[in-house]
């Protein structure tokens, strides 16, 4: 009953840390000017987005099952696609962002190795905060020195050198052996043979360096239309582009929210974040107000992630 009743508090927390920061910034806002900004707003953002974070959906998908079908080439990519988009659905509701690929990846374990699926899940999440990392600083080299946040060049080369590390530690035995050694004085024996399933999952996955090119292939598409999301937004709203600071910020607020699986998709933090760096270029708040709407609009697409769980559910009726 106490288990309970603490993680109904913690699911509790996550969704009030979600939804307070959204509160915050509306509450600084005059809805009569954010009215006039959404209609301001060009008619295509709504479509053009909805398309976009729909095809993002398949490439998330395809690029994972390039990663499982490298070991298990019998797998389908509807069976991929299946899971993954069944993981984009209870994303919605579970209170964490890495919980897509908690789903996806247990739903798909149940009749394949294990250590082959979760060993992709860590690859897919690795890749993309690698090409993150190497965009926004592609970003950061662009930009105009005001308009860098204090603290952001430091920031993100600490954060590429830690990305850098755990790549290395992910195909190296030797630099693990030591953390191997540390961890099995403190976890269960259980938990240990499990996570060295996985470990070798991953370390198989040096012997497919052309799968590994065109999954950074695959990842760098994606993000640069993630990127391209956001920069048409900002165009449908504001009337101007902003690639350089998309290109800055986008990465950097992704990393955050993927590293800090703190909410459902990042909801809150992701948000709080676009407010403060994009206040820097001076974009009225009302504009601002409008992008973390529209924003929402992409989560809010995820339910199509429920067209496989639907289709089984009529399968079986």
């Amino acid at each position: 009953m106490t288990n309970k009743l603490g993680n109904r508090n913690l699911f509790a927390v996550k969704y009030l840390i979600a939804f307070l920061p959204i509160a915050w910034i509306l509450l600084r806002i005059d809805f009569i000017e954010l009215r006039n900004a959404i209609s301001a707003t060009e008619w295509w953002v709504i479509p053009v987005i909805s398309l976009l974070t729909i095809i993002l959906m398949f490439l998330q998908g395809f690029k994972w099952a390039v990663l499982l079908r490298a070991f298990i080439p019998d797998l389908s990519l509807s069976r991929v696609l299946s899971c993954h988009f069944k993981g984009i659905y209870y994303s919605l509701f579970l209170p964490t962002s890495a919980a897509q690929d908690v789903v996806r990846t247990v739903l798909l374990s149940r009749n394949n190795d294990y250590s082959i699926a979760w060993g992709a899940t860590w690859l897919t999440r690795i890749s993309g905060l690698f090409v993150l990392l190497m965009l926004s600083f592609i970003g950061l080299l662009l930009m105009e020195p005001a308009a860098i946040p204090k603290g952001m060049v430091p920031a993100t080369v600490i954060s590429w050198c830690i990305i850098i590390l755990i790549i290395f530690m992910s195909f190296s035995k030797k630099l693990t052996r030591l953390f191997n050694r540390i961890i099995k004085k403190v976890m269960p024996e259980r938990f240990i043979l499990t996570m060295e399933r996985i470990r070798e999952g991953i370390y198989r996955y040096r012997t497919r360096k052309f799968c590994l090119v065109k999954v950074l292939f695959i990842t760098l598409i994606t993000h640069l239309l993630f990127i391209l999301n956001a920069v048409l937004m900002f165009r449908g709203i504001t009337g101007a582009f902003h690639i350089k600071e998309c290109l800055l910020y986008i990465p950097l607020i992704e990393v955050i929210c993927l590293s800090v699986p703190l909410t459902p998709n990042g909801v809150g933090i992701r948000d709080a974040l676009s407010a403060l760096m994009f206040n820097r270029i001076g974009l009225p708040d009302e504009q601002l107000g409008t992008y973390i709407i529209f924003g929402l609009i992409t989560v809010i697409l995820k339910v199509v992630g429920g067209i496989p769980i639907l289709y089984e559910w009529l399968k079986k009726l």
